[in-house]
């Protein structure tokens, strides 16, 4: 029986250096996502799962230790009652002495086992007090040591923090005043809108009406201008007869009096040569097509037709008809040239030859052009 508990104690010898060697596994992915308290629970959780193979470890040595003593017992019961059945009448009261005796030996066994349970007990829960002792110190400088980095980070959030705060109440500072000039603008744009919208209902009734006026309008200047094209023809042919007629004259008065010009001065050139007449027939006219754009829109639409003024037109016709130019010849009495004065006759500019033409009738310009130039 000795060498049985001292194979006992060797066997949880053995036990407890291996579980005491043995380190519990903490998953650093796993505690990540923990907080403080967390973080504790799973240690303690880590630490309890040890301890129960430990516990587990020990009771199967104690049911192991307790088969083989049974085991013993049985055999050491079965040599007795064969001694006893050899040596029944003899051996009889050792027997049961030694019985008692191994019995006692049991019992004391039995108390030394439930002391060197107890005895296990407090060494594990010592060694367990021990071990999470040294793991939560090691822990908590670990910890410490975290918490110094997260003061930092605190510090520096909480600076951005109060920074952020500052620009979001400046961008609701911004963002109110932007509220409330988009309402302004949205409550003018309204206005504007309504304003807009009632104009433009009155310029389409006035455009309506200017239409129908200006239809109505159309329809009588066409038949008056048919009355006023039939009288103007007659006297374009008169006034054309009588400019033909002056336009001759005056050429005749020209020639005369340059042969009067030639007579009277000396037949040497004057200071500065004119233009020869080859240099002026290089420059030829300017001549619009037939086919140019006038006022058109993108649409290709004519838009002349807003420069008219059809309210303030006034057509008048002439009432009489004019009567013919009336030619009044001057008598001037003329000084003969002293031999100081000078040789040349005054000039006459074509421009006045030009006013003193017979002038033909205005024509308002609000109703365009209507006569086409004469090629007589």
């Amino acid at each position: 029986m000795a060498a049985d508990v001292a194979k006992l104690c060797a066997s949880l010898d053995k036990i407890f250096k291996t579980f005491s060697t043995q380190e519990v596994h903490l998953d650093p992915k796993e505690m990540k996502n923990f907080r403080e308290k967390g973080t504790v629970q799973y240690i303690e959780q880590k630490f309890q799962a040890h301890l129960q193979r430990a516990r587990a470890a020990f009771l199967q040595e104690f049911r192991n230790h307790a088969v083989v003593v049974e085991t013993e017992v049985r055999k050491i019961r079965d040599e007795m009652t064969e001694k006893m059945e050899d040596k029944y009448g003899k051996m009889l009261g050792e027997l049961r002495e030694n019985v008692l005796d191994t019995e006692g030996l049991v019992q004391a066994q039995k108390a030394e086992i439930t002391q060197l349970k107890g005895v296990v007990a407090s060494q594990e829960s010592y060694l367990t007090a021990a071990k999470h002792k040294e793991h939560l110190e090691e822990q908590v400088q670990s910890l410490e040591k975290q918490l110094e980095l997260s003061r930092g980070e605190v510090a520096q959030l909480k600076h951005q923090l109060s920074c952020r705060d500052e620009l979001v109440k400046q961008l609701g500072r911004e963002t109110s005043s932007l509220e409330a000039e988009l309402k302004r603008q949205e409550l003018a744009s309204q206005e504007e809108r309504r304003e807009a919208e009632s104009r433009w209902h009155g310029l389409h009734k006035e455009m309506q009406q200017q239409q129908e006026r200006f239809a109505e309008h159309m329809h009588k200047y066409a038949e008056q201008f048919e009355q006023y094209k039939d009288k103007t023809s007659d006297q374009l042919q008169i006034l054309a007869i009588l400019n033909r007629r002056l336009k001759e004259a005056l050429q005749q008065m020209e020639e005369e009096r340059q042969k009067h010009i030639k007579a009277r001065t000396k037949p040497t050139h004057r200071i500065g040569e004119e233009l020869p007449e080859e240099d002026e027939e290089q420059y030829a006219p300017y001549i619009l097509d037939a086919d140019a754009p006038y006022r058109v829109d993108e649409m290709g639409m004519d838009t002349a037709w807003r420069d008219y003024r059809i309210n303030n037109f006034e057509f008048a016709l002439p009432v009489q008809k004019s009567a013919p130019p009336k030619f009044k010849v001057e008598r001037v009495r003329r000084v003969l040239p002293g031999p100081t004065v000078s040789m040349e006759t005054p000039r006459v500019s074509p421009a006045v030859n030009a006013a003193r033409l017979v002038q033909l009738p205005a024509v308002n310009p609000a109703i365009g052009r209507v006569l086409s130039p004469c090629h007589a």
